[in-house]
């Protein structure tokens, strides 16, 4: 097997294991509604601190090529 196939193997493996429906969150299950609430302003922090790396190694990547 290449390694573009196990790549993409473990890519649909991943998506799929992701996909539960929205009374999961991180293989917790939740009550119906915790997404318009609490759960929301959860969700989007945990997002936002996943991008902090790409805002800090972008601008690095730049100044390294330029």
């Amino acid at each position: 097997m290449h390694m573009d196939q196990y790549a993409v193997i473990m890519y649909v493996f991943f998506w799929v294991v992701r996909i539960r429906g929205p009374e999961w969150l991180f293989n917790v299950h939740v009550q119906p509604g915790f997404y318009e609430g609490e759960g929301r302003k959860l969700l989007h922090r945990y997002r936002m601190r996943m991008f902090i790396p790409f805002a800090v190694d972008i601008p690095l990547a730049i100044a390294i090529l330029l």
